[in-house]
């Protein structure tokens, strides 16, 4: 088989309100389709949509990214149908784009053989994948609402912190495990919102209320192996790793030095050989207990994640699949790929269909987990004639 040509088709799908992406106020979710053609007439559907505020490249650049990738792909001859095609580990294409184009291909693979997408990685994926629940404004509504959440079969609710005081984020935080009793999971994100002393701070306080990790709790993320000490909830990083990026990745794990169980005085010759911002980042990446991937941002291949996940290479610290406010499309896949946890897969960050007032392809909203089987069905319905083909430059 081979990759003949690819379409680009455009949406826009207006939030329920106004977003806020870091410095970006952002009202609609505006993204690419591409679909893939093989010269036996088979076709694959992948997301590309780089997020305002966050992604490095705008749409207009992933775009003309994801054209010149889809021209050396159509220069491979033989890609085996049996199993999904991906780009080389080696080429630096825009996150947003590997993840969208390998998606696309991973699409026409399952197609082609009319199989259960993740089966195409792992053996035995989970059959449903559990999802937490995003709150964002510290609120009495809010209160209210994860009690609801809970009672509708949420396990997992994660909290947006670091937007109002510290000691009205831990009245709030209070009060939500006193909604919600103790057999609810609690996590929180910063995304960086303060300083070293201000974090210690708040988690030294916030550990009594039993929560499981915190993302990106320090306004400077070379010093996080030193909070990680510090504090007594376990960090993550999501920032932190598109901050890395696949570049720096691909090749600390071409050293193997990221891999658990590593030889110590290869992963501290080339910690000798940082500079020290990138080495604080290197420190930070493996002081944490929990990767939070989102795949648009950060740009890991989908096959190496699905090794991650299923444990066939092993890391120090738990991976948590999460979107970039993809649409319904992305939405799926990324519970494929979390579905390459098997049994064991953590509770994903998918829930962000909720913030969007139409969708490309509609999916139910989770009551507390996504069902595959169910999603696969509706993705496998997708056709995007009804949206506007992007033409040429």
């Amino acid at each position: 088989m081979r990759i003949a040509s690819a379409t680009f088709h455009r949406y826009s799908l207006p939030f329920h309100g106004v977003m806020q992406f870091r410095s970006e106020r952002v009202r609609r979710r505006d993204g690419l389709i591409i679909s893939i053609h093989s010269d036996d007439g088979s076709v694959g559907y992948g997301e590309i949509a780089p997020l305002p505020g966050f992604s490095k490249e705008n749409l207009k650049e992933a775009h003309a990214a994801a054209r010149r990738c889809i021209e050396s792909l159509k220069i491979r001859a033989n890609i085996d149908p049996q199993i999904p095609a991906g780009l080389r580990d080696r080429e630096m294409f825009p996150p947003s784009v590997r993840f969208g184009v390998e998606c696309a291909l991973w699409d026409l693979a399952v197609r082609t053989n009319r199989a259960i997408p993740a089966r195409m990685f792992v053996n035995q994926p989970a059959v449903t994948v559990p999802v937490n629940m995003l709150l964002m404004e510290p609120t009495n509504r809010m209160i209210a609402r994860a009690q609801a959440f809970a009672s509708a079969g949420f396990q997992t609710l994660k909290l947006k912190v670091g937007r109002e005081s510290i000691d009205h984020d831990l009245n709030w935080i209070q009060q939500i495990r006193e909604a919600v009793g103790p057999n609810v999971e609690i996590r929180m994100d910063a995304n960086r919102a303060w300083q070293f002393d201000d974090a210690l701070r708040f988690v030294n306080s916030a550990a009594e209320f039993d929560v499981s990790y915190i993302e990106e709790p320090i306004d400077q993320p070379e010093r996080l192996l030193e909070f990680s000490a510090r504090s007594p909830i376990p960090i993550a990083v999501d920032e932190t790793l598109q901050d890395a990026g696949w570049e720096k990745l691909f090749g600390w794990r071409e050293a193997e030095v990221l891999e658990a169980g590593c030889n110590p005085e290869s992963r501290e010759s080339l910690r000798s050989e940082l500079g020290t911002l990138e080495r604080g980042i290197f420190d930070a990446i493996l002081a944490a207990r929990v990767w939070v991937v989102k795949p648009s941002l950060v740009g890991f291949p989908l096959k190496y994640t699905a090794q991650l996940l299923s444990g066939k290479q092993r890391i120090d610290a738990d991976l948590v699949i999460s979107s970039s406010f993809e649409s319904g499309l992305g939405l799926i896949a990324l519970a494929n790929l979390a579905a390459c946890a098997g049994q064991d897969a953590l509770p994903a960050g998918l829930d962000t269909a909720a913030s969007q007032l139409e969708n490309v392809l509609p999916i139910p909203l989770p009551q507390g987990a996504f069902n595959l089987a169910e999603l696969n069905t509706i993705a496998a319905r997708f056709n995007p004639g009804a949206l506007e083909v992007v033409q040429d430059d």
